[in-house]
């Protein structure tokens, strides 16, 4: 089973001032981290928030994260969240089940030429 992991990168909020409010948080560094209990993989990406200025204004100071994710979650296109986990599934597969490396090998005449 592989579990998924959704967090903020430190120092991955961006602010501006907007509407009269300081620190209106505009954009978002958020990481993906899937583990099977002994492989782990992860993405990282930004996500844009929109502003609704009818939405109540949350202080910086009292945003949290899984209110931020939240909001990254709302942000991001319908399927992204469920494409992104199918990408990193995929690379614990291909980690727990990594595909034939081809053989290097002589050319037959290479051995042929000066006997």
């Amino acid at each position: 089973m592989i579990t998924f992991t959704w967090s903020v990168l430190p120092n991955g909020l961006r602010v501006e001032n907007k509407d009269g409010n300081t620190d209106t948080l505009v954009s978002v560094a958020f990481k993906v981290e899937a583990t099977d209990g002994t492989h782990i993989v992860e993405m990282t990406d930004v996500a844009r928030l929109k502003h609704d200025p009818a939405t109540p204004f949350i202080p910086f100071a009292d945003l949290t994260e899984s209110q931020v994710l939240e909001w990254v979650a709302a942000t991001l296109p319908s399927g992204t969240t469920a494409r992104l986990e199918s990408m990193l599934t995929k690379r614990i597969e291909l980690l727990v089940n990594p595909p034939a490396r081809p053989v290097v090998k002589a050319a037959p005449w290479a051995a042929k030429v000066g006997a």
